[in-house]
């Protein structure tokens, strides 16, 4: 998994540097935001109590409920790390009933490798599913630009805001903007945290 941080890394800087990946440095006067215009549907994997099935992330948006799309790799170390310190589990274990996450694990890890990963993790959360497609078509489409990432949709399914592998920042803020999602009160996520940091780093 080393090899896939690596290639992750590689494939970052070139489409980075061939302007496939959305840079606010190339809009004058203009910053990082997200909008609906960024959302691409997309097919994955769900793994299920007794097998799995073919879903589509539209499922689980617009349920009245903030939603986190986690997208994320086996042997990601920023990924790990987050999931080893128990951030999300805590948050989700005392928030849970206020929003759903979701992850997906990019490189088609497959139902078996998943479940032992949530198991050695102790991740407490519902929904776990994995591309079967190219995983670099992936994440230009959702101009992913480091990961782990973490996406945030308010309950209509309208995404708000990202997190890129900032994992201090799972602890300190999640509560407050899952609050604020929950309130409606948009700005107030960007005005309280600023914009979305990134860091390149590989794995």
């Amino acid at each position: 998994m080393i090899i896939a941080g690596l290639l992750f890394g590689v494939l970052f800087l070139v489409l980075n540097g061939a302007g496939m990946f959305y840079n606010p440095s190339n809009e004058t006067g203009s910053k990082e935001t997200h909008s609906t215009n960024n959302i691409r549907d997309f097919e994955f994997v769900l793994i299920t109590g007794d097998g799995e099935r073919p879903a589509r992330l539209s499922e689980f948006l617009g349920t009245g409920k903030p939603v986190i799309l986690e997208v994320t790799y086996i042997g990601c170390g920023s990924c790990e790390m987050l999931h080893s310190m128990g951030y999300l589990r805590d948050i989700y274990e005392k928030y849970g009933d206020q929003f759903e996450i979701i992850s997906i694990f990019i490189y088609n890890e497959g139902r078996e490798k998943i479940l032992k990963y949530k198991e050695n993790y102790e991740l407490n959360w519902k929904y776990y599913g994995y591309l079967t497609k190219n995983a670099a078509d992936f994440l230009i489409s959702f101009e992913i630009k480091q990961l782990f990432a973490h996406i945030f949709f308010d309950g209509k399914g309208v995404e708000r805001y990202r997190n890129y592998a900032q994992i201090e920042f799972v602890k300190n803020a999640y509560p407050r903007i899952i609050e604020l999602l929950n309130m409606g009160e948009y700005e107030k996520i960007k005005e309280e945290f600023g914009e979305p940091i990134v860091v390149i780093q590989v794995g």
